[in-house]
Protein backbone atom coordinates (compact mmCIF):
# COMPACT_ATOMS: atom_id res chain seq x y z
CA UNK A 1 0.00 0.00 0.00
CA UNK A 2 1.74 3.16 -1.00
CA UNK A 3 0.39 6.63 1.08
CA UNK A 4 1.25 10.22 0.58
CA UNK A 5 0.32 13.34 1.87
CA UNK A 6 -0.70 17.10 1.14
CA UNK A 7 -0.08 19.80 3.00
CA UNK A 8 0.75 23.92 1.35
CA UNK A 9 3.43 26.11 1.93
CA UNK A 10 2.93 29.74 2.60
CA UNK A 11 4.56 32.98 3.82
CA UNK A 12 3.41 32.74 7.49
CA UNK A 13 4.80 29.23 7.70
CA UNK A 14 8.24 29.57 9.28
CA UNK A 15 11.08 27.76 8.29
CA UNK A 16 11.41 25.37 11.49
CA UNK A 17 7.41 24.63 11.00
CA UNK A 18 7.76 23.20 7.80
CA UNK A 19 10.93 21.52 8.71
CA UNK A 20 8.77 19.86 11.52
CA UNK A 21 5.98 19.23 9.46
CA UNK A 22 7.93 17.16 6.89
CA UNK A 23 9.78 15.46 9.79
CA UNK A 24 6.42 14.16 11.22
CA UNK A 25 5.29 12.15 8.45
CA UNK A 26 9.16 11.39 7.06
CA UNK A 27 8.05 7.77 6.87
CA UNK A 28 5.48 7.63 4.44
CA UNK A 29 5.58 7.14 0.78
CA UNK A 30 5.52 10.20 -0.25
CA UNK A 31 5.23 14.44 0.82
CA UNK A 32 3.80 16.74 -1.70
CA UNK A 33 3.94 20.10 -0.28
CA UNK A 34 1.72 22.60 -2.46
CA UNK A 35 2.80 26.05 -3.49
CA UNK A 36 0.11 28.17 -4.76
CA UNK A 37 1.34 31.48 -6.81
CA UNK A 38 -0.09 33.65 -4.77
CA UNK A 39 -1.60 33.65 -1.05
CA UNK A 40 -4.79 32.42 -0.39
CA UNK A 41 -5.76 36.20 -0.13
CA UNK A 42 -4.97 37.03 -3.64
CA UNK A 43 -1.62 39.04 -2.49
CA UNK A 44 1.48 38.14 -3.86
CA UNK A 45 4.30 35.85 -1.68
CA UNK A 46 7.14 37.26 -0.50
CA UNK A 47 8.28 35.21 2.36
CA UNK A 48 8.82 31.76 0.28
CA UNK A 49 12.35 30.02 1.63
CA UNK A 50 12.66 28.44 -2.26
CA UNK A 51 16.47 27.57 -0.83
CA UNK A 52 15.07 25.58 2.17
CA UNK A 53 12.32 23.91 -0.52
CA UNK A 54 14.71 21.43 -2.17
CA UNK A 55 16.55 20.52 1.18
CA UNK A 56 14.07 18.31 3.11
CA UNK A 57 13.47 15.05 3.17
CA UNK A 58 14.30 13.04 0.04
CA UNK A 59 10.16 11.60 0.13
CA UNK A 60 8.79 15.33 -0.54
CA UNK A 61 8.11 17.32 -3.31
CA UNK A 62 7.49 20.60 -4.46
CA UNK A 63 4.07 20.90 -6.41
CA UNK A 64 3.97 24.62 -7.90
CA UNK A 65 0.44 25.70 -8.68
CA UNK A 66 -0.43 28.55 -11.22
CA UNK A 67 -3.86 29.79 -11.88
CA UNK A 68 -3.32 28.79 -15.79
CA UNK A 69 -2.52 25.25 -14.78
CA UNK A 70 -5.78 25.55 -12.79
CA UNK A 71 -7.72 26.73 -15.49
CA UNK A 72 -9.10 29.31 -13.30
CA UNK A 73 -9.08 33.23 -13.27
CA UNK A 74 -7.36 33.71 -9.58
CA UNK A 75 -10.06 35.99 -8.92
CA UNK A 76 -12.30 33.70 -7.45
CA UNK A 77 -12.90 32.94 -3.66
CA UNK A 78 -9.97 31.81 -1.57
CA UNK A 79 -11.68 28.46 -0.48
CA UNK A 80 -12.26 27.62 -4.35
CA UNK A 81 -9.11 28.45 -5.03
CA UNK A 82 -7.49 26.47 -2.56
CA UNK A 83 -10.32 23.95 -3.14
CA UNK A 84 -8.96 23.43 -6.69
CA UNK A 85 -5.30 23.35 -5.25
CA UNK A 86 -6.14 20.36 -3.37
CA UNK A 87 -8.08 18.54 -6.30
CA UNK A 88 -4.58 19.09 -8.16
CA UNK A 89 -2.39 17.53 -5.83
CA UNK A 90 -5.58 14.79 -5.25
CA UNK A 91 -5.29 13.99 -8.71
CA UNK A 92 -1.63 13.79 -8.93
CA UNK A 93 -1.41 11.46 -6.11
CA UNK A 94 -4.18 9.24 -8.07
CA UNK A 95 -2.16 8.95 -11.36
CA UNK A 96 1.22 8.56 -9.08
CA UNK A 97 -0.72 4.99 -7.97
CA UNK A 98 -1.05 5.91 -4.16
CA UNK A 99 -3.90 4.39 -2.64
CA UNK A 100 -4.56 6.82 0.34
CA UNK A 101 -4.57 10.35 0.64
CA UNK A 102 -3.59 12.15 4.36
CA UNK A 103 -5.15 15.25 4.71
CA UNK A 104 -2.98 17.18 7.38
CA UNK A 105 -1.52 20.33 7.56
CA UNK A 106 1.56 22.45 7.72
CA UNK A 107 0.42 22.94 11.28
CA UNK A 108 -0.71 19.73 11.98
CA UNK A 109 1.19 16.89 14.17
CA UNK A 110 0.35 13.27 15.14
CA UNK A 111 2.30 11.74 17.61
CA UNK A 112 4.50 9.34 16.51
CA UNK A 113 2.99 6.13 17.98
CA UNK A 114 -0.44 7.33 16.26
CA UNK A 115 0.75 7.52 13.04
CA UNK A 116 2.75 3.93 13.05
CA UNK A 117 -0.88 2.72 14.25
CA UNK A 118 -2.98 4.43 11.78
CA UNK A 119 -0.61 3.81 8.42
CA UNK A 120 0.34 -0.10 9.64
CA UNK A 121 -3.08 -0.91 11.09
CA UNK A 122 -6.13 1.51 10.79
CA UNK A 123 -6.11 2.64 7.36
CA UNK A 124 -5.58 -0.53 5.43
CA UNK A 125 -8.21 -1.78 7.65
CA UNK A 126 -10.59 0.59 6.59
CA UNK A 127 -9.72 0.15 3.30
CA UNK A 128 -10.78 -3.62 3.41
CA UNK A 129 -13.68 -2.48 5.39
CA UNK A 130 -14.96 -0.10 2.03
CA UNK A 131 -14.02 3.42 3.78
CA UNK A 132 -13.92 6.16 1.78
CA UNK A 133 -12.23 8.34 4.37
CA UNK A 134 -11.75 8.53 7.80
CA UNK A 135 -11.96 11.88 10.48
CA UNK A 136 -10.17 12.66 12.99
CA UNK A 137 -10.07 14.50 16.34
CA UNK A 138 -8.46 17.93 16.84
CA UNK A 139 -7.26 19.54 19.46
CA UNK A 140 -6.35 23.33 18.81
CA UNK A 141 -3.70 25.26 20.48
CA UNK A 142 -3.02 28.82 21.70
CA UNK A 143 -0.20 30.90 21.55
CA UNK A 144 2.39 27.73 22.34
CA UNK A 145 2.12 23.56 22.83
CA UNK A 146 1.04 24.61 26.68
CA UNK A 147 -1.93 26.55 26.42
CA UNK A 148 -5.45 24.59 24.69
CA UNK A 149 -8.54 25.76 23.61
CA UNK A 150 -11.77 24.31 25.09
CA UNK A 151 -14.94 24.47 24.69
CA UNK A 152 -17.45 26.44 27.73
CA UNK A 153 -19.19 23.09 28.34
CA UNK A 154 -16.60 20.44 28.13
CA UNK A 155 -13.18 20.35 30.86
CA UNK A 156 -9.61 19.76 29.51
CA UNK A 157 -9.85 16.00 30.78
CA UNK A 158 -13.27 14.72 28.77
CA UNK A 159 -12.42 17.15 25.33
CA UNK A 160 -13.83 14.84 22.32
CA UNK A 161 -12.14 17.84 20.23
CA UNK A 162 -13.32 19.39 16.60
CA UNK A 163 -13.00 16.93 14.23
CA UNK A 164 -11.51 17.06 10.92
CA UNK A 165 -11.02 14.99 7.36
CA UNK A 166 -7.53 12.99 8.19
CA UNK A 167 -7.45 10.44 5.20
CA UNK A 168 -9.19 9.84 1.57
CA UNK A 169 -9.06 6.67 -0.55
CA UNK A 170 -8.01 7.20 -3.81
CA UNK A 171 -10.78 6.01 -5.83
CA UNK A 172 -11.45 7.34 -8.79
CA UNK A 173 -14.45 9.09 -8.25
CA UNK A 174 -12.75 10.67 -4.45
CA UNK A 175 -12.81 14.44 -5.02
CA UNK A 176 -12.58 17.55 -2.63
CA UNK A 177 -15.69 19.91 -2.55
CA UNK A 178 -15.16 22.88 -0.25
CA UNK A 179 -11.48 22.87 1.02
CA UNK A 180 -11.52 19.32 3.36
CA UNK A 181 -15.09 18.27 2.56
CA UNK A 182 -15.09 15.70 -0.44
CA UNK A 183 -17.26 13.42 -2.41
CA UNK A 184 -18.57 10.16 -0.34
CA UNK A 185 -19.35 6.69 -2.07
CA UNK A 186 -19.63 4.36 0.90
CA UNK A 187 -18.34 5.77 4.71
CA UNK A 188 -16.77 7.05 6.53
CA UNK A 189 -14.17 5.77 9.13
CA UNK A 190 -13.86 7.48 12.87
CA UNK A 191 -10.40 7.31 14.25
CA UNK A 192 -11.21 7.77 18.29
CA UNK A 193 -8.24 6.70 19.97
CA UNK A 194 -5.52 9.23 18.26
CA UNK A 195 -5.43 13.36 18.48
CA UNK A 196 -4.06 15.67 15.68
CA UNK A 197 -2.82 18.00 17.29
CA UNK A 198 -3.20 21.55 15.41
CA UNK A 199 -0.85 24.68 15.42
CA UNK A 200 -2.66 26.87 13.49
CA UNK A 201 -2.50 29.62 16.02
CA UNK A 202 1.15 28.72 17.68
CA UNK A 203 2.61 32.19 16.35
CA UNK A 204 4.94 35.17 17.71
CA UNK A 205 2.73 37.84 17.12
CA UNK A 206 4.37 39.11 13.80
CA UNK A 207 4.10 35.25 12.25
CA UNK A 208 0.28 35.62 13.75
CA UNK A 209 -0.48 39.10 12.05
CA UNK A 210 1.19 38.53 8.83
CA UNK A 211 -0.83 35.00 8.49
CA UNK A 212 -4.23 37.25 9.24
CA UNK A 213 -3.72 39.55 6.44
CA UNK A 214 -2.57 36.53 3.65
CA UNK A 215 -5.19 33.64 4.64
CA UNK A 216 -8.10 32.71 3.06
CA UNK A 217 -10.10 33.40 5.84
CA UNK A 218 -8.69 37.43 6.02
CA UNK A 219 -12.38 38.84 5.28
CA UNK A 220 -14.05 36.83 7.28
CA UNK A 221 -14.19 39.41 10.19
CA UNK A 222 -12.33 42.63 11.33
CA UNK A 223 -9.30 40.49 12.33
CA UNK A 224 -7.60 44.14 13.30
CA UNK A 225 -10.21 44.28 16.34
CA UNK A 226 -9.67 40.54 16.74
CA UNK A 227 -6.04 40.84 16.86
CA UNK A 228 -6.22 43.47 19.54
CA UNK A 229 -8.56 42.41 21.91
CA UNK A 230 -8.25 38.93 21.65
CA UNK A 231 -4.60 38.19 20.72
CA UNK A 232 -2.27 41.05 21.66
CA UNK A 233 -4.45 41.74 24.84
CA UNK A 234 -5.16 38.01 25.63
CA UNK A 235 -5.09 37.22 29.30
CA UNK A 236 -6.07 33.79 30.67
CA UNK A 237 -9.42 35.03 31.27
CA UNK A 238 -10.15 36.41 28.27
CA UNK A 239 -12.97 34.14 26.41
CA UNK A 240 -14.82 33.81 23.13
CA UNK A 241 -11.62 33.28 21.30
CA UNK A 242 -12.07 32.05 18.01
CA UNK A 243 -11.64 34.52 15.12
CA UNK A 244 -15.20 33.87 12.94
CA UNK A 245 -18.82 34.79 13.65
CA UNK A 246 -19.28 32.21 16.28
CA UNK A 247 -16.54 33.06 18.58
CA UNK A 248 -17.78 31.27 21.27
CA UNK A 249 -16.78 27.81 19.68
CA UNK A 250 -12.63 28.30 21.25
CA UNK A 251 -14.85 29.70 24.52
CA UNK A 252 -11.04 29.95 26.05
CA UNK A 253 -7.39 28.99 26.39
CA UNK A 254 -6.02 26.83 29.39
CA UNK A 255 -3.19 24.90 30.58
CA UNK A 256 -2.24 21.45 28.91
CA UNK A 257 0.72 19.44 30.15
CA UNK A 258 -0.52 16.42 28.31
CA UNK A 259 1.60 14.20 25.51
CA UNK A 260 2.74 15.87 22.55
CA UNK A 261 4.09 14.97 19.01
CA UNK A 262 8.05 15.13 19.44
CA UNK A 263 8.12 17.92 16.91
CA UNK A 264 5.96 20.62 19.36
CA UNK A 265 8.13 20.24 22.32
Amino acid sequence: MKICRMMFYSDYITDEQLIKAVQNSSHLDKCYIGLYEKNWSGTKHNNINTKLLYNLNENTEIVYITDEILGISGKEPPNIIETHCRNYILEKSKQNKYDFLIVQDTDEFLISEDYQFMINEYIPTMIQQGYDSCAIRLKNFWKNWKTILVNEKEVIENWPGEWATFGLVLNPSMRFTNIRDHTFENKCGVQQESFLFHGSFVHNDDNLLQKINTWGHSNDIDFKKWYQEKWLDWTPETTDLHPSTRPEIWKQAVPYDGPLPKECY
